[in-house]
């Protein structure tokens, strides 16, 4: 992994943070060798390892990885009718949406991602329903490029 530029308010980092950390265990093993602290990581290893012996880390990393990747990638794709009724919202959606509206977005992204049901209330923030919707848009878009 390389060295993270020094100001992590530029279009620099956020390439890098893009680029080089796949998910949880990259951060990781980025916090335990990449910072100030690695010199106690390396103490704690030559204690507890024999010179050459396996700590784990690689294995951790990817176990890691695994159970919290950094990007939400769908674990199944729609349905015919999936499709078309997200074609259908699509055309007729508009910046306040009905309860079925929002039943119909959480139950189609709990789906196609597999995460647990979670209806966002109408009354709270529109984030999580927007952020639903917007990597719903993703996947429905993958089908129009091809």
């Amino acid at each position: 992994m390389s060295q993270p530029p020094k100001d992590k308010r530029t279009k620099e980092y956020k390439q890098w943070l893009k680029d080089n950390q796949q998910g949880l265990g990259d951060k990781v093993d980025y916090l335990l060798n990449e910072t100030p602290i690695a010199s106690v990581t390396n103490a704690i290893k030559k204690t507890i390892f024999k010179d050459g012996e396996d700590c784990g880390c690689d294995k951790r990393k990817k176990v890691l990885n695994k159970v919290m990747p950094s990007k939400l990638v769908p674990v199944r794709c729609f349905t015919e009718s999936e499709y078309a009724d997200y074609k259908h919202f699509k055309k007729v959606r508009t910046l306040v949406m009905k309860n079925d509206q929002i039943e119909f977005v959480a139950k189609l992204y709990s789906d196609i991602f597999a995460k647990q049901y979670f209806k966002p209330c109408s009354g709270c923030s529109p984030k999580p329903l927007l952020r639903m919707i917007e990597m719903l848009d993703k996947v429905f878009e993958s089908y129009e490029n091809k």
